[in-house]
């Protein structure tokens, strides 16, 4: 996967494992109690790569967005084919549905826009890639606390609403 895929996409700083060098750079995460203690979450491996476990950038997931918005051209080349990228943003258990889930994103729509994304969780992180592919348009949200899904969706959410307004020239909405 790291030769075929995130070095032709310029994801110098990704893998799916600890290597040394990423290891290095990573950040500290948090997990909390519900009494109020927080402590720094373990690190190890999962055992489910690529289906889990990767390490990455925020630098390196905007180039993973850069070649989405490209058709599938990474830096290295062609990674996918754009007409794969089409059948992987459709939903494909509900076929003709706006959103669901298709192969490897979820689908869905914002303020009539297409909008696909894909987020992670794991002991003291908290990711989401969110994008509109039409309007090439993302956002990738990290939190190194734990448990804060909701806390990514909503920024990226609310990012991606106001880059619309800001593109469309439209007055820019209230944020919550």
């Amino acid at each position: 996967v790291k030769q075929a895929v995130l070095e032709p996409l310029g994801m110098k700083e990704s893998a799916f494992e600890p290597e040394p060098d990423l290891a290095r750079n990573l950040a500290k995460a948090y997990m909390w109690t519900y009494d109020g203690r927080t402590f720094e979450a373990p690190k190890f491996q999962l055992g489910m790569a690529p289906a889990g476990s990767m390490y990455s950038t925020v630098t390196d997931l905007a180039h993973f967005v850069s070649a989405l918005f490209d058709g599938g051209r990474g830096r290295g080349g062609r990674i996918l084919k754009p007409e794969t990228l089409q059948q992987m943003w459709t939903p494909q258990f509900q076929k003709g549905a706006p959103s669901g889930y298709g192969i490897g994103f979820g689908i869905s729509q914002l303020e009539g826009h297409r909008r696909i994304g894909h987020g992670g969780a794991i002991y003291g992180f908290a990711t989401i890639l969110s994008a509109l592919p039409d309007d090439k348009l993302g956002v990738i949200a990290v939190t190194t606390v734990d448990a804060a899904n909701a806390v990514v969706n909503h920024i990226a959410q609310q990012a991606l609403t106001l880059m619309l307004a800001a593109r469309e020239d439209k007055p820019l909405p209230e944020t919550q």
